[in-house]
């Protein structure tokens, strides 16, 4: 509540948080906060699992206490073209306001690009690895930007190594 009253509304949650019961605990606290927006991932497995991305969204809906996700992660391009083909009829109800890919190069990007155009949809984000140290994005933060694709950057201070959190007497493991 907290939180919210100073204005931290977008929360990040997957079921393999806890094996689902982070889901279940963030969804008791969100409820009645219907200003926060929840970005959801889903981890493909290597093999394609046919119905395996509804299953996840729709249990983890469930945890979560709501009909939908403001942004669902696709977190991995395994299967890519497979994922985005059930995450569209999804998106077509509404149930998924916005597509996102996670640990993805820049042909992965266009390449969900096009198969979300040929269904009328737009991607709405990425989320990569981006630090000082690991600087390597700038060309696909360039195409973000010039096609009107948000870009997350996760682990921005390395797990607390760019963060003062690390020494000689606190080496970085």
């Amino acid at each position: 509540d907290e939180a919210v009253k100073l204005g931290f509304l977008n929360w990040d949650t997957a079921a393999v948080y806890g094996m689902g019961s982070c889901e279940k605990f963030f969804g008791g606290l969100i409820t009645g906060h219907p200003e926060n927006f929840i970005s959801h991932k889903f981890m493909p497995s290597k093999k394609y699992k046919a119905g395996a991305l509804v299953k996840s969204f729709e249990e983890s809906m469930s945890r979560l206490g709501r009909s939908y996700a403001d942004l669902f992660w696709i977190h991995v391009p395994n299967n890519l073209e497979k994922n985005i083909a059930e995450a569209v009829p999804l998106m077509k109800d509404g149930r998924i306001k916005s597509l996102g890919v996670s640990n993805v190069s820049l042909a992965h990007i266009k390449l969900a690009q096009e198969l979300l155009a040929k269904e009328g949809l737009t991607l709405g984000a990425v989320q990569n690895h981006f630090s000082i140290i690991r600087n390597d994005q700038q060309p696909i933060i360039d195409y973000c930007n010039e096609n009107g694709i948000k870009y997350y950057a996760y682990m921005v201070l390395e797990q607390g190594a760019l963060a003062g959190h690390y020494s000689y007497e606190n080496p970085f493991p």
